[in-house]
């Protein structure tokens, strides 16, 4: 029997999963973020074992894109929970960000943009990824991300600089005090999944002008410190559910920098099946 391709992109807060025998035929799902930088080699092969509950079959070819796998050391953590399932498969690791690059461009030349619950920018060239920026964090960067704006929303609730007629809306959808906060950001773990949490409040209210004014602010910020540092001006395109729902508001940031926002993706599985399954070449 042909044994599948699985096509896995995981970000911060979740990995989406595709189990592929060609292009139009794919079963799909998602289970909870496996992130090598938030998980030790037991968690990692746990989060691996409940995605392989999920699968009606074994894949023969494992493609896995996922956030922190920048490096080779996080990389063959994750590569090596898949091998402890399936000793057999042929199984590839790399950053969600050159998920996102393929999704978003395959092998057009193209600036991709991840605004999800963190954020990272590159630009792509035949299928690869030739300059990064950003993917520092939500301590350091991850500017425009879910987790980015979450933080400037409770930092503006706390700081009592919050209108109050969204503080007061806030207050009713979410458990919002002060040792709430920083028990869940200082004390737990997935601090960045709890700042994120808040972006369906913010997309709720978009067109409140403080949340416009904020989300403005963060995706200046995305193009001050991560894109117009790549030093070229190309077609811009974006992935991630913050991208998605605010992307009138990315795209008017982006020509206010002489940029051009002209595709977007609510995740690139779209775009990595069709890369992986339109040939059958391992890239």
């Amino acid at each position: 029997m042909l044994h599948p391709t699985l096509i896995i992109d995981s970000g911060g807060s979740k990995a989406a999963w595709a189990l592929c025998f060609n292009p139009r035929e794919a079963e799909q799902g998602a289970v909870p973020g496996i992130h090598p930088l938030l998980l030790d080699d037991d968690g990692l092969l746990t989060a691996v074992e409940m995605l392989s509950h999920e699968l009606p079959h074994a894949p023969g070819a494992i493609f896995y894109y996922g956030t922190g796998c920048s490096d080779e050391e996080p990389k063959g953590r994750v590569k090596q929970a898949f091998r402890r399932l399936y000793p057999k498969a042929h199984i590839e690791v790399h950053s969600d960000m050159l998920g996102a690059a393929r999704g978003l461009w395959g092998r057009e030349t193209g600036i991709a943009l991840i605004l999800g619950t963190g954020s990272n920018v590159c630009l792509v060239e035949d299928g690869f990824i030739t300059r990064n920026t950003g993917g520092l964090g939500y301590v350091l960067g991850d500017e425009g991300s879910g987790a980015d704006m979450g933080r400037h929303l409770l930092g503006a609730l706390l700081n009592g600089l919050l209108p109050a007629d969204l503080k007061e809306k806030l207050e009713k959808a979410y458990s919002v005090s002060r040792a709430t906060i920083l028990e869940q950001v200082y004390r737990r773990p997935f601090a960045n999944r709890y700042l994120g949490s808040f972006a369906p409040f913010l997309h709720q209210h978009k067109e409140h002008p403080f949340v416009q004014q904020m989300a403005m602010e963060r995706f200046h910020a995305l193009f001050r410190n991560n894109v117009i540092p790549l030093g070229i001006k190309a077609r811009v395109g974006c992935v991630g559910s913050v991208g998605f729902f605010f992307q009138d508001l990315l795209a008017r940031s982006a020509r206010d920098h002489g940029f051009s926002l002209e595709r977007v993706m609510q995740m690139p599985m779209e775009g990595l099946i069709p890369f992986h399954l339109g040939n059958h070449e391992t890239v």
